[in-house]
């Protein structure tokens, strides 16, 4: 076993100035209570820690933009009456300010500063608490081609992403529609099979708010929507399709009430390239959104964002309300809660499949939480067996800027299960798997091994996570399937439990740096260098300027903005953990 380890500095006035953090140890065998800043951390499920749902204010920063639903669209033909009105687009992100005053969007070099062009501003992004969003519409003004997107409030401007304006067209569904329609915005296809079929690359097609859900079969399946080859379109790079809610409405598709009678287990099933699916309310009895052939073949270049789920009410063989089964996948902003099966082979987000081509996939900014599976991870990677072919190999997956909650029904947080690397002479290694600026609390067990976060083949970095009031274990390494582990900048607090880190006999090539452990009284044995002792957050994550977190650690270029969205010191040393105090700051 290779293990490094670097030792950082500390200020020992920082860690004795503890006044203005209360904090007492209380220890027996089975119980630990650490007080943060007043707000308990549990020593068992009847003790939550209650973690505030508001956005930290950020005064005199620019506002932050995450992504957005449309990264493609027309700039024209929203209906009869507004022919000069693009696509609706959908941005995310915080610090919008609460209206929207002289703040305006930017796209392709255009400014849109009227009131007209808003469907809305600082909106809730269904109950993922942590993300604001902002929904307009593009203007004919806006020059076609690929250009970018950035924000301006109160004067000061996010970074820029990219944004392309294409041709395409802009169509309407809606089941409660008179008569079966055109898909034009005035005359509405009634049929979602007739509007779905007739989807081209470049279209956008937008789901109308209705009485009752979309719960019927539309196509074959088992799904509402069951869209492979022969029924559907693929998008492409620069023209994908895209199913997004109206603006300003939220469409709803469900698969339970009529689950039985029409024998549905799911809302989507999607095995087409380079499609959108963005601002549903998703309703299914085992997988909402089911994403890439099993094989890998089909379904590249997918996106789910912003929608809100609800699946695994059932256990069939195995999944999670969103699950992804291809390459370049990203799944972002979502919430995955309410699965009940109590199934440890069910998760809130699943990565499986053959992710060998090219990029591996994307889960940021999901909320997990209220889920009862068991000890099962509620983010998993699981290419296990042969679902990554022989002679092909898993490439880099990136979860970050995830919160995962575990309090109400105790579960595993984040696990790296199988990369599908076996320890054979010539088998292609796979590529890293990141982990970071995740929020993760109540996971594990008390009465078991398992871990708040785990990896168990192949490779992961894991960094600038904070683990609140684990049981069980807070980190497992698996053995003799696992390349290499480096785990720097993170927080693991346990509330009871066995150890920090638990590895299994075989593990090789570890990197342990700048941790911050607490509610143990030992060090981990395997991480000697890194700081023992009681944390300072708050209740948003964030460390007091005193607290034993803050400074401490070497910043790693991956992870430039915190969990909230504050920007990282580039130059100088960083705070442990996913959330960087306000202070510590510093602008590039």
């Amino acid at each position: 076993m290779r293990v490094k380890s670097f030792r950082y500095w500390i200020n020992m006035k920082t860690l004795l100035r503890t006044n203005s953090i209360l904090f007492f140890f209380v220890c027996t065998s089975a119980l630990f209570l650490s007080v943060f800043r007043g707000t308990v951390a549990p020593a068992d499920q009847s003790v939550p820690f209650e973690y505030r749902k508001v956005i930290p204010e950020r005064p005199g920063q620019p506002p932050n933009l995450y992504f957005s639903d449309l990264t493609h669209a027309p700039s024209i033909g929203w209906s009869a009456t507004d022919p000069q009105k693009g696509a609706a687009v959908t941005i995310w992100g915080n610090g919008f300010g609460t209206e929207r005053g002289d703040s305006f969007v930017t796209v392709n070099g255009v400014k849109l500063d009227r009131d007209s062009d808003y469907a809305e501003w600082n909106g809730d992004s269904f109950d993922v608490f942590f993300l604001k969003r902002i929904t307009f519409w593009l203007r004919s003004e806006c020059p076609v081609g690929v250009g970018s997107l950035s924000l301006t409030v109160g004067g000061k401007t996010s970074s820029e992403f990219p944004f392309s304006v294409i041709e395409g067209n802009l169509l309407f569904v809606d089941q409660d529609a008179s008569s079966p329609g055109n898909g034009t915005h005035d005359a509405p296809w009634s049929s979602p099979n007739e509007a779905v079929k007739s989807l081209r690359p470049g279209d956008v097609l937008y789901f109308r708010q209705t009485e009752q859900a979309y719960g019927d079969k539309f196509f074959t399946g088992k799904q509402n929507f069951y869209l492979t080859r022969g029924n559907s379109t693929d998008g492409t790079e620069n023209a994908p399709i895209a199913l997004a809610s109206y603006p300003g409405e939220i469409a709803t598709i469900d698969s339970v009430g009529n689950g039985v009678s029409q024998s549905m287990i799911g809302n989507f099933m999607l095995a087409r390239d380079y499609w959108t699916i963005s601002k549903f309310r998703l309703r299914a009895t085992q997988t909402c959104l089911f994403l890439g052939a099993a094989n890998g073949e089909r379904g590249y270049g997918i996106r789910a964002v912003g929608n809100d789920c609800v699946g695994c009410q059932t256990f069939g063989t195995g999944t999670a309300p969103i699950a992804t089964f291809a390459s370049n996948i990203q799944v972002l902003g979502n919430s995955s809660h309410g699965g009940i099966s109590n199934n440890k082979l069910d998760h809130a987000l699943y990565i499986s499949g053959d992710a060998s081509r090219n990029k591996g996939v994307e889960l940021g900014w999901n909320y997990c939480y209220d889920n009862q599976y068991a000890i099962g991870p509620m983010i998993v990677v699981n290419h296990q067996g042969n679902r990554i072919p022989k002679g092909k190999s898993c490439k880099g997956h990136a979860i970050h800027d995830n919160f995962v909650d575990c309090q109400e029904f105790a579960g595993r947080g984040i696990g790296i299960y199988s990369m599908s690397w076996e320890n054979a002479p010539g088998e292609p290694e796979p590529e890293t798997a990141k982990v970071y600026n995740n929020i993760v609390i109540g996971a594990g067990f008390m009465d078991s091994s398992s871990s708040a976060i785990y990896c168990l083949n192949g490779k992961a970095a894991f960094y600038h996570n904070t683990l609140i009031a684990c049981r069980g274990h807070g980190l497992t390494i698996g053995g003799e399937d696992v390349l290499s582990v480096s785990f720097q900048n993170n927080i693991v607090h346990m509330a009871s439990g066995g150890k920090y880190i638990y590895l299994v006999s075989g593990s090789e090539d570890l990197l342990f740096s700048n941790n911050l452990y607490a509610g143990l009284d030992r060090h981990p044995d395997l991480d000697t260098s890194s700081t023992l002792g009681p944390t300072s957050l708050d209740d948003q994550m964030i460390p007091s300027t005193t607290g034993n977190e803050t400074a401490s650690a070497i910043p790693i270029a991956d992870a430039r903005l915190d969990f909230w969205g504050a920007r990282r010191p580039s130059n100088r040393n960083s705070d442990i953990g996913a959330c960087q105090h306000f202070r510590n700051t510093q602008a590039d």
